[in-house]
């Protein structure tokens, strides 16, 4: 029997797989510190072009994230009910989220094959940057516009 998703459940699942895209980028970054640290891993000449490859793709992620985001959150603020709304808040945080992750997932492989540390110091700041933009119970009323009823729901509160 299908039950049906509701908005507040739907907030939990965005918090949670917001998480667990956190949690893999942070899993890898230790793995990648480890075998590099430990010398566990060879590097070739030739592969600084990697590096700016890296800041590229990293700055290139920021305004895709954002251009993504902002274009779901439109979408979504538009959408009649609140379970529509909360639906399509929820592929624009994923999106952002792993726009965001795919970078880092660049930076850490370029760390691993040229033991540079700018690759690691883009990837903390595009932590920094994912970790702010968590989506907070504040943040999904102000994004999706939310009404005092769908506020209500959203949060628990009926």
């Amino acid at each position: 029997m299908n039950h049906p998703v509701t908005a507040r459940k739907s907030f939990i699942q965005i918090k949670t797989i917001y998480i667990a895209l956190l949690g893999g980028q942070l899993i890898f970054l230790a793995v990648a510190y480890i075998l590099v640290s430990n010398h566990m891993v060879w590097t070739k000449q030739g592969l600084d072009p990697l590096k700016y490859i890296s800041m590229v793709s990293s700055v290139g992620a920021l305004f895709a994230s954002y251009f993504f985001k902002e274009k779901f959150n439109r979408d979504a603020s538009r959408q009649g009910n609140l379970n529509a709304k909360v639906e399509k808040y929820k592929i624009g945080t994923i999106v952002n989220g792993v726009i965001i992750e795919g970078a880092n997932i660049f930076n850490l492989i370029v760390y691993l094959l040229t033991k540079e540390y700018s690759p690691l110091i883009l990837f903390v700041f595009l932590i920094i940057i994912y970790i702010l933009q968590f989506p907070t119970n504040d943040r999904i009323i102000n994004d999706l516009k939310l009404t005092k009823s769908e506020q209500d729901e959203v949060m628990g509160r009926i």
